[in-house]
């Protein structure tokens, strides 16, 4: 009971112009916020009545991600929404999906009402069609939210602020961590967290103070794993000179920065390297020389080759610091 439709999100939402739309929005990190932005100014560009109560809806959003047996939270979210509208058509904005222990599928048991799901690599939506659904769900290809963020007026003023930090360095230490790193909030959530931030006197002179005001935590040292080492090499040789100012965060974590000082912190950097997908999208985003680290799924690879394959600003590589393809 499924099938693949050519249309985008964008084409999708103009059916509902004028018409009632609710969008949940998924809780997370930074990451999390950018593709809200997103979808909140397609849902703008389409001119859609957006509600804050789903019983109100003539159609009900989920804001995209990544749907995984990492983060079961988003599964549940999915479950419930749909149990309670079964009749109020459902969607899903563009997402990772990749599953092992959840049955995906039966997330949906009972609608009555169709649900759209759309991939944001190829590989999803190959998983998505591999899937046995028992009611009416179409399928759709199409970028993360937050690349429409190109077109809002306030991301492009603010790729044209002069770059201040020589690099920006992201290495995430959650489930999804590529590199083995572990963040400390993970090891003692009960203790004072700090942010692993460095930041060197140039950029504290020149600019820095507009980021670290939004960073939390102040500039503690951070010790320098061996993907931080590869990277600031990466940087150096980029840069065809020596590092002379960098900043070293996991700036999705909402401990570490609020989302302002996530996008300014982007904005500042000369070079960007991130373990993180959206940091390396709103890099992308921005214009700014954006290296992206593969994972240990097929979630970054897939966006990059479906997304970002086209910006000469944008590398895929390896946590070895070595381009891919």
């Amino acid at each position: 009971m499924t099938s693949t439709s050519p249309q985008t999100v964008g084409s999708f939402l103009a059916q509902y112009a004028g018409r009632k739309v609710y969008l949940h929005e998924v809780a997370g990190n930074n990451g999390d916020e950018l593709i809200l932005k997103g979808s909140e100014f397609l849902i703008d560009q389409a001119r859609c009545d957006r509600v804050s109560d789903p019983s109100r809806a003539e159609l009900i959003l989920i804001n995209g991600g990544f749907k995984s047996d990492f983060w079961p939270h988003a599964n549940e979210t999915i479950r419930d929404l749909s149990a309670r509208f079964p009749a109020i058509p459902l969607a899903i904005l563009p997402s990772s999906f990749l599953f092992e222990k959840t049955d995906f599928p039966a997330l949906f048991s009972g609608r009555t009402s169709p649900a759209t799901l759309f991939a944001r690599e190829l590989q999803s939506l190959e998983i998505l069609n591999s899937m046995a659904f028992d009611v009416p769900v179409t399928f759709g290809l199409d970028h993360d939210t937050a690349f429409a963020l190109r077109d809002d007026p306030k991301y492009q003023t603010l790729a044209q602020r002069t770059p201040t930090t020589d690099v920006l360095i992201v290495e995430r230490g959650d489930a999804e961590s590529s590199t083995g790193h572990v963040d400390s909030e993970r090891l003692a959530p009960g203790f004072v967290r700090t942010i692993a931030a460095t930041v060197l006197p140039r950029s504290i002179a020149m600019a820095g103070a507009r980021t670290l005001r939004k960073l939390k935590g102040g500039s503690a040292p951070a010790s320098e794993s061996a993907f931080i080492t590869r990277a600031l090499a990466l940087a150096e040789k980029e840069l065809g000179r020596p590092v002379e100012s960098r900043v070293i965060s996991d700036i999705s974590r909402r401990s570490a920065c609020d989302f302002d000082g996530f996008c300014d912190t982007v904005a500042d950097a000369r070079v960007v390297v991130s373990t993180r997908l959206h940091v390396g999208i709103l890099g992308s985003v921005l214009g700014r020389r954006t290296f992206a680290v593969a994972g240990n799924n097929h979630k970054i690879p897939g966006i990059y080759e479906y997304s970002m394959k086209d910006d000469p600003n944008s590398t895929l590589i390896n946590p070895e610091c070595e381009v891919i393809g």
